[in-house]
């Protein structure tokens, strides 16, 4: 089978199983082109093919939708967003929802500015400065922050403390299989949910974190 019947067999398929509008499928294949293209010159990421990128970046990132009800959130922001996972694939799936990109890395926010003016996306904004600086210095109505590979879990706890105004917001963090939350320390006050996955041979979860206090 020639690459190109092979790649449009994995978009139908993913189209399929997500329940994918043509636009929204327009958008998913127009980001991996951009993804795979920028990846050339600015190592954004190790997977390099079609197949990888929906399984391992778009799949993974729109399972959140499985676990809660995305819709219910009216703002989301993306810690460490990298290349733009889980956030980006979460955007073109519920447009509505306002989206805040937190990224320090240059060559990251111009990729991921590139992303938002192609793709048409609205109600999207990349925060340039560190975690540690936005919960310093931000204030905001952000019931949902999201984390998929950046920042250690112990870092992000910091959102909890009860200097942030981010403190009554849930965490949604992508974790590995076996990952255990640590006891006491900065999550002495918080509750947490489960919700465990597969994403082709990858055992995953996602564990959601709030605080208990009220």
């Amino acid at each position: 089978m020639a690459d190109s019947d092979k790649n449009l067999k994995l978009w139908n398929t993913f189209a399929e199983k997500e329940g994918l509008s043509e636009e929204q499928l327009s958008q998913f294949k127009r980001y991996a082109e951009l993804l795979l293209d920028h990846n050339t010159r600015y190592n954004l990421t190790a997977i390099e093919t079609i197949d990888q990128v929906i399984k391992y970046h778009f799949r993974d990132s729109i399972i959140l939708r499985n676990a809660c009800t995305v819709g219910n959130f009216s703002a989301i922001a993306d810690i460490g967003s990298g290349a733009g996972f889980p956030a980006i694939p979460l955007k073109i799936l519920f447009p509505e929802i306002s989206m805040l990109l937190i990224e320090v890395t240059q060559k990251r926010q111009n990729f991921l500015q590139t992303v938002i003016d192609d793709l048409g996306l609205k109600d999207m904004q990349i925060y340039t400065n560190d975690w540690r600086t936005f919960l310093r210095t931000t204030q905001g109505e952000i019931p949902l922050f999201i984390a998929r590979a950046s920042l250690s879990v112990e870092e992000l706890a910091r959102m909890f403390k009860p200097s942030s105004s981010y403190n009554k917001a849930t965490l949604c963090y992508w974790a590995s299989w076996g990952y255990e939350l640590p006891e006491g320390g900065p999550f002495k006050n918080c509750s947490f949910e489960t919700f465990s996955y597969k994403i082709a041979y990858k055992k995953r979860k996602l564990v959601f974190i709030k605080s208990s206090v009220v």
